[in-house]
Formats: structure tokens, sequence, C-alpha cells
């Protein structure tokens, strides 16, 4: 089974989920490679040549985890995280100007609110102090 990473390229771990890739070497189906196996309770990696793993004995072996992804699909997986970080930094940056905007708003608004100005324009000047309060997490 191929799997896509987000942006569609595929990934050549070649397996499905942990509990299928346990019943598949427990039933001797369990494709030669580099897993990531659960072995008296540590977690490390080991290859399996079909018949036996090669660091490991065979009773100790818990669980079947995960593939292990090539070099290629790290390098991917890795980018594409740094990629994600640098998106949810500038979203951040990017919804903190936007409440920076939002405060600047309140003021006139508070003032126009003062002067008994119910609405401008069919917008009702408390419930639009309201919902910027919400927005920017000041509410009252």
């Amino acid at each position: 089974m191929s799997k896509k990473l987000l942006t569609g390229q595929p990934v050549n771990m070649g397996m499905p989920a942990m509990t299928n890739l346990t019943e598949q070497w427990k039933k001797g189906k369990l494709d030669h490679g580099w897993y990531y196996i659960k072995y008296r309770g540590a977690y490390k990696t080991d290859q399996w040549q079909g018949y036996y793993w090669e660091n490991s004995w065979n009773e100790n072996v818990e669980e079947v985890i995960a593939p292990v992804p090539s070099y290629d699909d790290w390098v991917y997986l890795h980018k594409a995280r740094n990629d994600a970080h640098e998106i949810v930094e500038s979203l951040t940056q990017e919804n903190q100007q936007l409440k920076e905007l939002l405060r600047e708003c309140k003021t006139p608004i508070d003032l126009l609110i003062k002067m008994n100005i119910d609405g401008i324009n069919g917008y009702k000047l408390l419930d639009l102090l309201t919902k910027i309060d919400n927005a920017i997490g000041e509410k009252k």
C-alpha cells in the first residue's frame, strides 16, 4: 500500500497500520525490511529477514510498530514539518496584527457609544464592540 504525504507525494513506507504489521509478522507475511519494533518493553529498529529479526529474538518482539522511512522520505517529512512551522508562525503574526487593528477600533467605537450614538449604517455599536472584545479575548 502506498501512502501519500500532505502534498500528495508518495511515501515509500509500503505497509499498513501497526496492528496489521504485527498480524502480518505473526502470520509470516511481513515484507523484508527495516521496522520500528517494541522489544521487551523498549522501542528500537530492526531488520526483518523474512523468518527472523536481525538483532532480536522473535519471542521477545511484542509489536511491529511501523516501517522505517527511507532517507528521502525522512528529508521530505522534515522539510514538511519546517514548512508547517513557518506557516503557523506567519498565521500567528497575522492574527496578532488583526487583533491589534481591532483594539485600535475600540476607542472610536467607545467614544461614539458615550456620545449616545446607537448605530451607524445599521451597525449596532454596542454589539460590534462586544464582537471585537470576543475576537481579541477581552470579554466584558
